[in-house]
């Protein structure tokens, strides 16, 4: 008898012991998730070298949710690195072991990172139908800052369907649970004021559009200089819409000197195409070749081959108002080359490279949020928001 009490005693002392181990190893697991994630954004290398380890420790202890959550993680690595099947992979896996924990939670996070995925395919019907599947969920699980995410993200996608309507609707009920809630941000609430004010200039209603963009500036007060920036380039499309040319230019040039300091190419070259329209509008053609010049050589610079094309119909322009009909020639040659070569590619490759471009875009002002908030990224948030911005 006491043979065997000893024994049942060692027994007991062994699965303590490993119990107290694996308690060990799935905090270590959390912590490496916790580091992947401060690194998804900024710093991919380091956050996937994380996510192996979070993985590899996860299957030792059979710690499904943990594991779960590495899945999770790694298919939105994959999403920003533009691998959509190994996204749709570890997507797939992560909603598996949620499915097995029974965790609504847990499979409404990955359905809405599908739905980032497939709105990146372009089937925005799919992703809208995905978004309204986890608005449901985060309804019946009473997650309000959830449900305020998932309907900014639902005006995103009806915004991009050309339902202005229904996206304003949207927005404004975005609006209404951000107001209301401690968890939402500065950013929440401010691009929330962009997206409604892009709305409302769809809509025509120039009134509104120019309230939302003024009340979107007051919500950042200059403290997150893109977001500031994209605010100053739509008000002065909205400007341009009404053809108030001067405040137009005010603040395309507001825009244009924050993406130039802060090196947004793309954006800045898109500024000062806009910019000098409204130049020679103004005819200020030797101020408007001044900034396109200066564009279209940082174009060359990052090879993007549709910036370059619409660059030189510009420069066409410019050098025609100028009287200088040979160089606008020239450039109106180069622009038909341009144009006719893009357009014989296939519309896929077309949609890819656009893609590419909406996708850096994003990342760059997730990035520069990052650095001027100073705060660790988490998964997806306010990924959906600041994607409205590229959208006008």
């Amino acid at each position: 008898m006491l043979k065997l009490y000893k024994l049942i005693t060692t027994i007991l002392i062994s699965f303590i012991a490993c119990s107290s181990l694996n308690a060990q190893i799935d905090s270590l697991t959390d912590t490496y998730l916790s580091i992947a994630n401060s690194y998804l954004y900024n710093n991919s290398d380091s956050s996937y070298k994380y996510l192996e380890l979070s993985t590899t420790l996860s299957k030792s202890t059979e710690s499904h949710s943990l594991l779960a959550e590495s899945y999770k993680t790694l298919g939105i690595w994959h999403y920003l690195k533009s691998n959509n099947d190994s996204s749709h992979s570890y997507l797939d896996s992560a909603y598996s072991l949620y499915a097995m924990l029974n965790d609504d939670l847990g499979r409404a996070e990955v359905l809405k990172n599908r739905a980032f995925l497939i709105q990146k395919s372009g089937d925005i019907e799919a992703t809208v139908d995905l978004f309204l599947q986890c608005l449901k969920t985060y309804q019946s699980l009473n997650k309000p800052y959830e449900v305020g995410q998932i309907n900014a993200n639902l005006g995103n996608s009806y915004f991009r369907l050309e339902a202005y309507e229904t996206a304003k609707e949207k927005y404004l009920q975005s609006l209404r649970v951000f107001n209301d809630s401690d968890e939402a941000t500065q950013s929440d609430i401010g691009g929330t004021f962009i997206a409604l004010g892009n709305t409302y200039k769809a809509l025509l209603n120039y009134d509104s559009s120019k309230y939302y963009y003024q009340a979107a500036i007051r919500t950042f007060d200059g403290k997150q200089q893109l977001a500031m920036a994209f605010i100053f380039n739509n008000l002065a499309g909205l400007y341009q819409l009404q053809n108030k040319l001067d405040s137009a230019e005010h603040y395309f040039i507001k825009s244009i000197e924050i993406k130039k300091k802060l090196g947004h190419e793309r954006g800045y070259i898109s500024s000062v195409k806009n910019l000098s329209e409204i130049l020679r509008a103004k005819q200020d053609y030797s101020k408007a070749l001044s900034y396109i010049k200066d564009a279209y050589d940082k174009a060359l610079v990052i090879k993007d081959s549709f910036l370059i094309r619409d660059i030189h119909i510009e420069l066409a322009e410019v050098y025609h108002n100028l009287g200088e009909y040979e160089k606008s020639n020239n450039y109106f040659r180069g622009f038909i080359q341009l144009n006719s070569k893009l357009s014989g590619l296939q519309k896929t490759q077309i949609i890819s490279e656009m893609e590419e471009k909406y996708e850096n875009e994003k990342n760059t002002k997730r990035i520069t949020e990052l650095e001027l908030q100073n705060q660790q990224a988490k998964n997806e948030r306010n990924l959906y928001i600041f994607g409205a911005l590229t959208l006008v």
